[in-house]
């Protein structure tokens, strides 16, 4: 008989931990002088930088900028501290924002990527680690809703601030801002909308849901290794809807699950699941990996759940797609 043995959130590029225990131990990096504003593009390229579809990206760099500009926003004053934003998600409030629709135009994978790109956002947080007397560096994946700085992640990387010094969100251009507000939650469906100050982002549009066998895209920042030091940030996978389950993941109530094929990892939560015409058919939040039975280490399968588009348009709409 098959056993589950575990069920990992993937919020963040440290240790996976089992639902809401999730801990953010991401690589320990020294904190660097910081003396542009939380909005300014770093210098991650030289002049004359290849083309996206040259590019390669600098896991090191990008993670040194982040704690960097992060950690230069500790108390600053109008900016919510970590502690408060996790308390406002458990408010599981709703808000009125106005949404793109799915253009239903399929594009290829290569345009899909470069189109994409520019909406994900790296969402995380540094904590002092008294041990080691340095800065720990967590991130996780979100993904832009509105062109007024309306970023959607799991809601569960959400509760880890509350461990946090300092957190802010990375755009894919380089910009890091502060988080201003948590404008909506759903503790249950696990999604929350994060507010920044920030209005030229380009938003992906929000699909209705996606047919069992639905070829699909992931796009997200895992962990490229077990330990999590570094995060393989804007990798792109590709896979199918394998199923669609109405079931309880560690909560008290059923809630509606995508199972997918396309690859992801810790740091991967709050990333997007796109259809081919490039709109959001689900939100990265865990994996269950499966063994062959009772104290068997063999793993058989490792399922791959995200929560459905309908559990965004809930918190946008007040209703949910069935």
């Amino acid at each position: 008989m098959a056993k589950i043995t575990s069920l990992t959130l993937h919020g963040v590029g440290g240790a996976a931990v089992a639902w809401a225990l999730l801990a953010w131990t991401g690589a320990g990096v020294s904190v660097l002088a910081a003396d542009e504003g939380p909005g300014a593009a770093p210098d991650l390229k030289p002049a004359g930088a290849a083309a996206p579809d040259d590019r390669f990206e600098d896991p090191e760099a990008i993670l040194k900028e982040f704690t960097s500009r992060v950690s230069s926003m500790r108390g600053r004053p109008g900016v919510d501290s970590p502690a408060d934003l996790a308390r406002q998600a458990l408010a599981n409030k709703r808000a009125a924002i106005e949404t793109l629709p799915d253009p239903g135009e399929k594009i290829s994978p290569e345009e899909l990527y470069a189109r994409a790109r520019r909406s994900v956002v790296i969402v995380g947080g540094v904590s002092w680690c008294r041990t080691h007397q340095t800065n720990h560096t967590s991130c996780a994946t979100g993904f832009v809703l509105h062109k007024q700085g309306v970023i959607v992640t799991s809601y569960h990387v959400v509760a880890t601030f509350r461990d946090m010094t300092a957190v802010g969100v990375m755009t894919a251009d380089g910009r890091v801002f502060p988080i201003k507000s948590v404008l909506a939650a759903d503790t249950r469906q696990d999604v929350a909308l994060l507010k920044i100050e920030c209005d030229d982002l380009a938003p992906l549009p929000l699909a209705a849901t996606a047919p069992v066998g639905a070829s699909i895209y992931c796009l997200s920042h895992p962990a490229l290794e077990c330990g999590g030091a570094q995060n393989g940030f804007y990798t792109f996978t590709r896979g199918m809807v394998s199923g669609k389950f109405h079931m309880r993941l560690g909560g008290d109530a059923p809630v509606d699950v995508l199972a997918i094929t396309a690859d992801y990892a810790k740091g991967s939560s709050g990333g997007p699941v796109l259809n081919e015409s490039g709109a959001v058919v689900g939100v990265v939040c865990q994996t269950m990996s499966v063994c062959h039975g009772d104290g068997s280490a063999e793993i058989q399968m490792t399922w791959k759940f995200c929560r459905p588009s309908g559990s965004v348009r809930a918190l946008v709409q007040g209703t949910k797609d069935r």
